[in-house]
């Protein structure tokens, strides 16, 4: 329950453009940076984590995911949330790569239109493969839940063992 306090605390802190950093605790300055997802493990001295915290302050994430767009080949994304979205493009072939969820995978004309013709479907082995009788699609199954099942799961050729 003080954990769950703390974070909220620091939520807040997060939102508000007048933070004092400097008279937050070491140890919250390190929660706050974790919640951020800034790696402080190397930053020994307080004001090496005062300083990590104005520099995240200082990035426009806007600019940032435009030139991730622009890196991956894909048009900066229109709404919050669509059940099909390109992740990557090739730059020669334009052909693309998609994470979508299941509304997205039981749409044959969404699959189409954007000429998906092969699924890797991440769901249990159990789950449904919508088009599995249709020649013109390919499925393959790779059940992630399997992985954080298995904190041991180790590297192999063609998958994790």
């Amino acid at each position: 329950m003080m954990t769950q306090r703390l974070t909220y605390s620091l939520m807040a802190t997060m939102s508000n453009n007048n933070e004092k950093y400097e008279d937050m605790s070491t140890r919250d300055l390190r929660v706050l940076l974790a919640l951020r997802g800034y790696d402080c493990s190397q930053c020994l001295e307080k004001s090496e984590l005062v300083e990590a915290c104005r520099h995240l302050d200082s990035i426009n994430y806007d600019d940032e995911a435009h030139k991730l767009f622009q890196q991956l080949n894909l048009s900066p994304v229109q709404s919050r949330y669509s059940n099909l979205d390109a992740i990557w493009k090739d730059p020669t072939t334009n052909a693309s790569v998609y994470v979508g969820n299941y509304q997205a995978a039981m749409d044959r004309r969404t699959l189409r239109e954007r000429g998906i013709f092969a699924v890797v479907n991440c769901q249990e082995a159990t789950s449904r493969n919508y088009f599995e009788d249709d020649p013109e699609m390919i499925y393959h199954h790779f059940a992630v839940s399997r992985l954080a099942l298995s904190r041991d799961a180790t590297p192999v050729e063609g998958g994790v063992q």
